[in-house]
């Protein structure tokens, strides 16, 4: 499946691990320079399975296959030891198969094609394993110290990636812990600390790895080109709160294969129905039944790990109903990997007994879920990896056809293409509303001339034509269609052209005003946020929108003043949006003020730039609740 599958899905988020892997080797730097991470940092992440096998091999879609066998091969192992030592043998045999059953193209997808949701899993039994021996074991001074050094160590790892993992297993973990003592001791705080000292000591580990991990996350975010992930958390009438959840449901649903039933008599029918039983004893059967007979589990472990699913849970559906999550399967993948657990605990309290159930219940689900994923072809192929084209192959026979090998198109097509083609096609990509780099997981040494300045291609929807900036049309060699695309021609890497995008001076000491009809501002998202007016200006419509941006520039050393003309016609907080200029298209703010109710200008003054950042941007951002109109945007560059 994975070497099978891996090339028929590769699509671009796919492909950054190994283009990080790539970057590394490139720069021989643990975290290169000009890397644009996005949401995570990935310090031990998959980038480090491809790493090795891209040094020795050179082979990109044959190095992160191997990898994420590596991958699968360590999550069996953690498993199968996690699950042995909280309940059985069987137990964990049976768990260990249920973590590598692609029971559905969701599952297929973010657990085997991208691999990076499986990573989640893997961090998470690693910190539970390391757990386990100091509360459970009896174990030597020593031993404890190492182990709890280890566990500090593997806490300041997680939480330096990113605060993702607060939310999925530092936070529930803690609250797991606490809630086993409280309940245990009858909420009686004296013996919490006199019975379960070496309960609250482990919190105490945690906590403090999880601050360090946080400064060591704070640290890397100011020397990094970085972009954190957000979830926001907005009013939801109780309408909308009804759609998301019934969204969650379906995300369930497609999780676990468990939908599209045309005639349960069918072998499709059949099959999809056999994934839904599945998926109501994982989901709510095991769950429930664990729960009612809490007391009776045979292990403290499996009680702190039963309330560490329940805490997840409660949070994850939290945020996917009233935060900015939406429904989307990928969000609950982590509570899938929680539930093979729990049905491994299951069976140990209530099936094991009688072993010939067992081995039914393994042949009935498992050997069918497995088998009827690829008769149904519901675990690939999974995606469409060359989204707007009829084929890769077309797409790779113009390019050689044209003799074109280095260019600028679409995030999903530029580094699925780049990796499949092994480099021979080097493909970066670009925004096409208007032209300009997209960094977001790319290395921003791309686009410059230093790292190439052949012949250089852009390729966006024909569509886009009218977008396109002057400069760019007046500059252009050759022009081709591609099927709906149009595909311009340069003699250089025109994409970081000074002159193309900004219209800021050269000459140091003076000033530019550019307003939002000057060349060089454009829009950051979809029509449905925001709208612009007859005189230029941009209005918002209440929803969370960054409502301009740019232009994009090379931000010299020096001290500035911007100033924003604006106007906040309502807002439901007192905040009602934020304002920043920042260097690596937002990865690195330098100044950034909140938009207040009733504000109409805003002065940013004696903004210091120590250092030179590219691809810099002046960015006005509405939030949520806030209807605002932009009117003028004034940047100078002090004398002195």
């Amino acid at each position: 499946m994975i070497f099978k599958g891996t090339e028929q899905n590769l699509h671009s988020d796919t492909a950054t691990a190994v283009l990080l892997a790539r970057e590394q080797l490139r720069t021989g730097q643990w975290f290169p320079s000009s890397w644009n991470y996005g949401q995570d940092i990935w310090v031990l992440s998959l980038n480090l399975l491809v790493l090795p096998f891209l040094a020795i091999l050179k082979d990109m879609v044959l190095s992160r296959q191997l990898a994420v066998v590596v991958q699968t091969m360590i999550i069996i192992v953690l498993v199968y030891q996690f699950v042995r030592r909280i309940a059985s043998k069987e137990a964990g045999l049976l768990a260990a198969v249920a973590a590598v059953v692609p029971i559905s193209a969701s599952v297929t997808e973010y657990y085997f094609y991208q691999a990076t949701y499986n990573s989640q899993g893997l961090e998470m039994l690693v910190a539970f394993l390391l757990l386990y021996e100091l509360i459970e074991k009896k174990c030597s001074r020593r031993k404890f110290l190492a182990l709890n050094g280890l566990l500090m160590l593997w806490m300041v790892n997680l939480n330096s990636n990113g605060p993702r993992y607060l939310a999925v297993l530092i936070v529930p973990m803690l609250c797991a812990i606490a809630l086993y003592v409280l309940i245990h001791t009858q909420f009686d705080i004296i013996r919490c600390f006199k019975e379960y000292k070496k309960y609250v000591i482990e919190i105490a580990v945690i906590c403090a790895g999880t601050v360090l991990g946080l400064v060591v996350y704070v640290f890397l975010c100011g020397h990094l080109n970085y972009f954190p992930g957000q979830v926001e958390m907005s009013f939801v009438t109780a309408k909308e709160a009804a759609n998301r959840i019934l969204a969650l449901l379906s995300s369930y649903f497609t999780l676990y294969g468990a939908a599209g039933i045309n005639g349960i008599l069918t072998i499709r029918g059949m099959f999809i129905f056999l994934k839904f039983i599945y998926m109501v004893i994982s989901c709510i059967i095991a769950p429930l039944m664990l729960a009612k007979n809490y007391n009776k589990l045979e292990t403290g472990f499996e009680k702190i790990f039963l309330l560490f699913v329940g805490v997840v849970e409660v949070i994850i559906l939290y945020l996917l109903i009233f935060g900015s999550l939406a429904g989307n399967e990928r969000y609950i993948i982590v509570l899938y990997f929680c539930n093979i657990i729990i049905l491994a605990m299951f069976y140990q309290q209530f099936i094991r007994k009688n072993i010939r159930f067992a081995y039914f219940a393994v042949l009935c689900f498992f050997v069918p879920m497995t088998l009827g994923t690829y008769m149904t072809w519901t675990a690939y192929p999974t995606i469409n990896t060359q989204p707007n084209i009829s084929s890769r192959d077309a797409l790779m026979a113009f390019l050689e056809a044209h003799d074109l090998h280095f260019g600028y198109t679409e995030y999903w097509l530029a580094y699925s293409n780049t990796v499949l083609s092994n480099g021979e096609y080097e493909l970066n990509s670009m925004m096409t509303d208007y032209i300009k780099p997209d960094l977001w997981l790319n290395a921003s040494d791309h686009y410059q001339s230093e790292y190439y300045n052949g012949r250089t291609f852009l390729m966006f929807p024909t569509s886009s034509l009218h977008r396109v900036q002057k400069p760019l049309m007046d500059a252009v060699k050759e022009q081709y269609v591609f099927e709906n695309y149009t595909v311009l021609v340069y003699d250089y890497n025109i994409m970081y052209d000074s002159g193309i995008s900004t219209p800021f001076p050269s000459e140091p000491g003076q000033s530019v005003v550019y307003t939002l009809n000057t060349p060089g501002m454009y829009q950051e998202v979809t029509n449905d946020k925001f709208i612009q007016t007859e005189d230029g200006s941009f209005q918002s419509n209440g929803n969370s929108a960054c409502i301009a941006a740019g232009p994009t520039l090379d931000l010299t050393p020096g001290t500035y003043t911007v100033e924003i003309d604006l106007s906040v016609q309502s807002s439901i907080l007192d905040i009602a949006g934020r304002v920043n200029i920042s260097g690596n298209m937002g990865g690195k703010v330098i100044r950034e003020v909140d938009i207040m109710r009733g504000d109409t200008k805003i002065v940013m003054e004696n903004v210091k730039v120590d250092q030179l950042y590219r691809f810099a941007e002046v960015r006005v951002t509405s939030l949520q609740g806030t209807t605002m109109n932009v009117k003028q945007i004034k940047v100078t560059k002090n004398e002195g």
